[in-house]
């Protein structure tokens, strides 16, 4: 059943499928899309960009990565409007019911579109309540999200962030965050199956993310 609730919201963007209750070995815990990275001193590669479980308070272990499925609206917003070049995605988690905690990377081949896409989504999202979208594949349902403002302690001013619930079919609440860090959108996902997810995990994953640098 737990399973099902997350194949249910498994083909959108920020991939909420596989939750597996046994962690994934280290070597399928990160997904890559291409290897044509941009180049020059801002264009550090994916698996740079990635938190570690280790950098997380609490007991995280690996997880089965998401799909890597991205692109999508949300709130009028496309948050892939160009191809990336690069990309990757893992996920942590602290037990078969969660929380869990998912990253994506999309390393693009230049910082505009990341900072275009936070700058976008936050003058979007204050007047923005819901929307819908659809997973990838032609049969994907459409699943449409009620959307609401989320606090995370220590969100930078290149990082916007939500809070949103499935309304149609099953699905948990996932908090979200968006970041742009020079050619990168660095997207979080925090989500539990069973209860809300705590805001703590977002403003945990942001803070480690800074220590990368």
């Amino acid at each position: 059943m737990r399973r099902a609730a997350a194949v249910a919201v498994g083909a959108l963007v920020l991939g909420l499928s596989g939750c597996g209750d046994e962690p994934a070995r280290e070597s399928t815990a990160r997904t890559a899309q291409t290897s044509a990275a941009p180049t020059g001193p801002d264009a550090r590669p994916v698996a740079d960009r990635f938190v570690s479980a280790d950098d997380l308070p609490g007991t995280w272990r690996d997880s089965d990565p998401p799909g890597p499925g991205f692109k999508q609206l949300v709130c009028g917003v496309d948050i892939e409007p160009q191809k990336p070049v690069d990309g990757g995605a893992i996920r942590y988690s602290q037990g078969g019911l969660g929380p869990f905690l998912a990253q994506h990377v999309r390393i693009h081949s230049d910082s505009t579109t990341p900072a275009a896409v936070v700058r976008d989504l936050k003058a979007s999202l204050p007047g923005c309540s819901s929307y819908e979208t659809k997973g990838n594949k032609t049969d994907s349902p459409t699943v449409r999200f009620d959307v609401e403002p989320l606090e995370v302690a220590g969100l930078p001013a290149n990082a916007v962030a939500w809070r949103q619930t499935a309304t149609t079919g099953a699905g948990p609440t996932t908090d979200m965050v968006l970041l742009s860090d020079d050619h990168a959108l660095v997207a979080y996902t925090s989500y539990a199956l069973k209860d809300h997810p705590d805001p703590q995990v977002l403003e945990d994953a942001v803070g480690a993310f800074d220590r990368t640098d």
